[in-house]
Parts: structure tokens; sequence; C-alpha cells
């Protein structure tokens, strides 16, 4: 856990440079041989869920790929006969079995393969991954996984009531279909898996979609959760035919419904889920807005508070309970800061290709980001001229890139240094 900074970014926004140097202190300081979920408080504990969105945002800055080995070896000595594992690892506390905390014997593979083409860990935890895709094929019932198959809820430490089913089932579908893109690069065949998945998410809109309804999972008031619309549009349980007015309804909620918003009630299952949601509608605004805002709840909050890295809650709790303020739960903001403000994500292959979104339609003057990535430098730059913003990126030798501005034709790059004028540009 000597990682090595692979990442920087500096911005003109004061908000958001803390919030990038506070997940950094998450990230920093949970990585302890495998990521823990705290290490301040009498818990530190090597939780998967809560690790695992830890791992996934310090891929920005860090180069995670021999932690990652590490941890993943320690997930196969956790995997049990059935498939099946506990939701912590080295060392384990107590057998709190949970698809939220199990799926990460998925997640982090394929996080390193996507971010670093390393196709060595993907090939050697595939079987294992097929042994836990196979445990939950096995638990299903009418083709969904039951209420109470978890010990511990996927929606952990939010606002609200949501559907703990709803979250099972939603990380269930991602995890089957992860596997399935694993079973692609390594040369085995994944269509069971992917026609798993479809026919859970088919069942899940059939129990939980009404046409009409404008919500995911209830009929709204003391029964509607965020987190609920967040895992239907992300993971596809909500299909094409409610999927606007379910987006409707959640932004809604979010700026409406408690007064002056965004009001965000996701918990430590969707957080990372929720900005990415609403970006990829179009709602980068809104997202802005939330990391700008220093009302309760959000990590404005926390920073107005004194805060130096990511809370455990979005409550300022100084009692004895949950009160870490060093907590990798909530730092899933990570995975939306370098993909969707800095906008970078990766595909690996023979010629990688670099997927850029940069948010230069933000109200953000400048921001100034190098990566460097398994094949070179990845930089992303702009600045505000008279003219508008000039934009500059910098794909590594051998690569592609394929930068997509709001309201734009995709532009296809090659190599080298490209730059950019324009109002947005």
């Amino acid at each position: 856990t000597d990682l090595e900074t692979i990442g920087t970014v500096t911005t003109s926004d004061a908000r958001i440079n803390w919030l990038l140097d506070a997940v950094k202190r998450n990230v920093r300081g949970n990585a302890m041989s495998v990521m823990t979920d705290v290490c301040q408080r009498d818990e530190r504990r090597g939780w998967l869920m809560d690790g695992c969105t830890g791992f996934k945002a310090g891929l920005l800055f860090y180069d995670m790929a021999t932690l990652a080995r590490k941890w993943v070896e320690d997930m196969i000595d956790n995997q049990e006969a059935e498939g099946s594992l506990r939701g912590d690892t080295a060392p384990v506390w107590f057998p709190c079995k949970s698809v939220g905390w199990q799926r990460a014997l998925v997640l982090v593979p394929m996080a390193i393969y996507e971010c670093c083409g390393d196709r060595g860990l993907l090939e050697r935890a595939f079987p294992h991954m097929c042994r836990y895709a196979d445990y939950l094929l096995a638990n299903l019932e009418d083709d969904l996984l039951p209420a109470g198959f978890s010990r511990h809820p996927v929606e952990w430490l939010c606002i609200g009531k949501p559907n703990d089913q709803i979250g099972d089932n939603a990380v269930a579908v991602d995890a089957l279909r992860k596997v399935a893109q694993a079973a692609e690069v390594v040369g085995e065949s994944g269509a069971r898996y992917v026609a798993a998945a479809e026919r859970m998410a088919a069942a899940a809109h059939a129990r939980w979609a009404r046409k009409g309804a404008d919500s995911f999972g209830g009929d709204g008031g003391q029964g509607y959760a965020q987190s609920n619309q967040v895992y239907g549009l992300r993971f596809g349980l909500a299909a094409a035919d409610v999927r606007q007015d379910v987006f409707d309804n959640l932004v809604f909620d979010l700026m409406q419904a408690r007064g002056d918003g965004p009001f965000v009630t996701t918990g430590i299952g969707s957080t990372e889920h929720l900005p990415i949601v609403l970006s990829e509608h179009g709602r980068d605004d809104i997202v802005w807005q939330w990391l700008q805002r220093d009302a309760y709840p959000g990590y404005g909050f926390m920073q107005r508070h004194g805060a130096t890295a990511i809370w455990e809650c979005w409550e300022q709790r100084v009692d004895d309970g949950m009160n870490a303020h060093n907590h990798t739960g909530l730092s899933g903001i990570g995975t939306w800061l370098m993909q969707y403000l800095v906008g970078i994500r990766v595909e690996s292959g023979a010629e990688p290709i670099f997927h850029l979104r940069p948010a230069v339609h933000l109200p953000l003057a400048s921001l100034d980001a190098r990566w460097q990535s398994r094949w070179g430098e990845v930089e992303i730059k702009w600045g505000t001229t008279d003219d508008g913003k000039r934009l500059a990126v910098t794909i590594p030798p051998g690569c592609r890139g394929r930068l997509a501005l709001a309201n734009e034709t995709v532009r296809e790059l090659g190599a080298g240094r490209h730059e950019m004028v324009g109002e947005q540009p």
C-alpha cells in the first residue's frame, strides 16, 4: 500500500479542490494491506463494499494495481464452497453475507482491467468470479434474489426508506454483466450470465415499475427513496417505457420535494451512482449545484464543518457511534470526478481508446489534470480566454481518443496533443 501517485488535478474552484484532496485522504488513510472502511475509530475492517468504493475513487490518483492483486487474493481465500463470501476480509469479523459487499470480487479485477489493461489479475480471478455468479443464480426465485437474501442491506447509511430487495437485485445484475464482460476478455463464453442478468432486470421491472407511477419501487410519499430510482436507472431495471418518468421524478425529489435542493438522500450503496445517472441524462448541472452546496446533506456541509476527508455519515456525528471522519463509504464521488469532471474513461485492448468527456460546459474556469496511464500520460487542461474556453488534450502514443463535448458530435483523436478554442469550447 505504498501507493504511487499517478494523477494530479487542480481547478479554479476551491470547493472542488477540497473535494479532490478529501477523496485522496480517504484512499491513503484506508489503504492498509486491504482497503478498509475506516481508519479513525474502533472498527477498521476490510469491509468490501466500502473499501471497493474507495478503491475505485483512488484510480484517479494512485496506481492501485499492486494493492488490487493482494486484495483479490484475500477475497479468493475468503470464498466459501458454495461461491459466497463474507462481507469483510483480513480479519473476518462476523458472517455478514451480503451482495453489495461480496461483489467486490467481481468489481476490483474488472476495474483494474478497464483502467490499466491488466489481464493477469482478471484471469486469476475469473474462475472465482464465475463461482460467485453461480452462487447468485442458484439462489434466484422467479428470477429475483428474494427479500432478506442479504444479511446487510446494500443501501447503508442513507436518509429515507430504501427497498433492500431492489438494491440486492440491481447490484447482482451489475455483477453478472461484469462477469460476462470478463469472460469475453479471457476468451470464454459469458452468454448465460448475460441472459440471466437480462431475465433478472425484466423481472425487477415487472415487479417494481408501473407506467404512470413516476417512481420505481414504490408509490411515492414515505415509500419513495432516491436510491430505488438510482438503482433502477443505473443498472437497467427500469425499462425504456418508464425511464424518463422515473428520472424526472428523481430530479423533482432532489430539487423541489424537500425545499431548496439538491437534497440528496442516498447512502453508501448508491451515492457513487447518483451523479453518474444525472450526468448520463444530461444533468451535470445538478451534480455541480450539489457539490457547491454547503448545506446538509452533502460534501460541502462536511467542508463547512472542518472536514479534511469524507465522513462516514452525512450528519456531523461526534457521539460514540458511527462517527468516523475518514471513511470510504461515501467516497464514490471520486468515480464521477474522474469520468465526468476530468472526463477520463479507458477502453483497454490492443489499441487502447481514451473516452474523454471533460466538463468544460460547467462553470469551472480552469482545470489541469495529468494522469499517467499504463500507456503514457493523458493530459486534460482547460482555461478561460476572451474567446471562450481553450481546451487541450494529450493522447499517449499508440492509443486513440474519442472526445465527447456537450451537444457536439464525438471527435476522433489520434495520439499527440490537440487544442480547441470556443465558447464551450
